[in-house]
């Protein structure tokens, strides 16, 4: 059993040095745009600007990937990602505030690779939750 728990590790391994190396960027726009169009959709319940005017994307890292399906030349997978984001709010009484949070963020991708990638689509973006149903990395 203990050959096999090695060669999932292994696998998974190999998909996130993928997903670094082929997707990052891919993935990082999406991202951005997500947060530029959707800034208060972020848990800032910690954060002290609750209602952003403006979400930036500072810096991404790839926590762990889950929910890996493989249909023929389609890799489907949900990237989970910790995110610092600078928030940026116009409030008329105390004028133009920022603050920075840590987020962690789940991307559903689907890769088409034939001997390269092909093509890269990332269907959703939302928040991560502690329900998150995802395998554990």
């Amino acid at each position: 059993m203990r050959g096999f728990e090695s060669e999932v590790e292994n696998n998974r391994n190999e998909l996130q040095e993928f997903v670094y190396r082929f997707c990052h960027n891919s993935i990082w726009s999406a991202v951005s745009t997500y947060l530029y169009t959707y800034p208060t959709a972020l848990n800032l319940n910690m954060c002290r600007i609750h209602y952003p005017d403006s979400a930036i994307l500072q810096d991404m890292m790839l926590e762990y990937t889950a929910n890996i399906s493989i249909d023929e030349d389609h890799l489907n997978f949900d990237a989970i990602l910790s995110c610092t984001i600078e928030l940026h709010e116009d409030n008329p009484y105390s004028g133009i505030r920022t603050a920075e949070t840590s987020q962690w963020l789940i991307a559903s991708c689907s890769a088409t690779i034939t001997d390269k990638l092909d093509g890269l689509t990332i269907s959703e973006i939302k928040p991560w939750q502690k329900e998150y149903k995802g395998l554990s990395h």
